[in-house]
């Protein structure tokens, strides 16, 4: 079965990122492409970096201390609290945005 995307637009680049839970589903945002962001002040490149210590570091893998250590570790710069605190951020910001029809929902 295919997992549900959720599509948030915030100006032009498109971020693909993992869910900060196990359990949630793997998210589209858009980003912009100079650094900071407007959230939390982070740049795309410390996102694409979290991004991919999310896939690197699966919850499943590590106790949470262990795993955002790691991930934080990954991101360069950024405490582990502020990993958690940024993925809490962009769900929350996703959740925000209104829904948007996918092909299949059009009549």
């Amino acid at each position: 079965a295919a997992t549900p995307v959720t599509t948030a637009t915030f100006t032009t680049a498109t971020i693909t990122t993992t869910s900060c839970s196990s359990t949630a589903p793997t998210t589209t945002i858009a980003a912009p492409t100079t650094a900071p962001t407007t959230l939390d002040d982070w740049s795309t490149a410390e996102h694409k970096r979290l991004e991919a210590a999310l896939r690197a570091f699966p919850a499943h893998a590590l106790s949470a201390p262990e795993r955002w250590d790691a991930i934080a570790a990954a991101v360069g710069g950024r405490s582990a609290a502020e990993c958690v605190a940024h993925c809490r951020n962009v769900a929350r910001a996703i959740r925000q945005q209104p829904k948007q029809l996918g092909v299949n929902q059009l009549g």
